[in-house]
């Protein structure tokens, strides 16, 4: 039985997986973590030849295999490559990503139909290889604090926000509120993290209203693509 607001939630679950428009030439300031984490979450973006860009959130699980949501590793018309780069002022872009691994197949969950967004994506030729996040395939429980880390609205740089587990909702997702700093378009894709900073999902929309957020736990992605890590 989910509680009343989980519950409201779900019959109006529209869910808005977005990817953030920016400025090619203009980082934003953001939030900070310790670097052993933030080093690992990078932009994932494309652009058109007018500098005009969209942007998600990847990060590295090792090998140089990145996890992001299939909206943000999917090819878009007038844009360009799939591009990585580290979330530095100036940033630093390292290459092309390739896609190893795209779903973009419909499941319905709770009655507005919309893609399980997951992908993997790898640079070749990566090195040094940067630091690889610890995974889990155990969901959060419900009340437990996350750490999310992403690149949300205009932000090059990454933010970090904290929030806390809503409740576990059918087809592995789960749902979670920010409580500090910023989730937002721009975000897909990010980790979530537990309180022991294993990533517990993969962070791919939120409801209209903004109060919402849901991930998508790792053991969703086995499903989808053979595990990596």
């Amino acid at each position: 039985m989910y509680p009343r607001r989980v519950r409201s939630m779900r019959a109006a679950f529209l869910l808005l997986a977005g990817l953030a428009g920016a400025a090619l030439g203009s980082p934003a300031p953001g939030g900070h973590a310790a670097a052993s984490l933030t080093d690992a979450v990078w932009v994932a973006f494309r652009c058109k030849s007018d500098g005009g860009c969209v942007k998600g959130t990847a990060f590295h699980v090792g090998g140089g295999i990145f996890y992001t949501n299939a909206h943000v590793a999917q090819e878009r018309n007038g844009y360009g490559p799939l591009t990585l780069a580290r979330g530095t002022s100036p940033r630093v872009t390292l290459g092309t990503a390739t896609v190893v691994c795209l779903n973009d197949r419909a499941i319905d969950p709770s009655g507005d139909a919309r893609p399980y967004d997951v992908a993997k994506i790898t640079l070749h030729n990566l090195s040094p290889l940067p630091l690889a996040l610890q995974t889990t395939r155990s969901p959060p429980v419900q009340h437990s604090r996350v750490t999310v880390i992403g690149y949300p609205g205009a932000s090059w740089i990454p933010v970090v926000a904290t929030g806390t587990v809503v409740e576990r909702l059918p087809f592995s997702v789960f749902a979670y509120t920010v409580d500090t700093g910023s989730v937002a378009p721009g975000s897909s894709g990010s980790p979530v993290l537990n309180y022991r900073n294993e990533v517990a999902g993969i962070h791919y929309a939120g409801d209209e209203r903004g109060e919402y957020q849901f991930a998508l736990t790792l053991k969703f992605v086995d499903q989808v693509c053979k595990p990596t890590n």
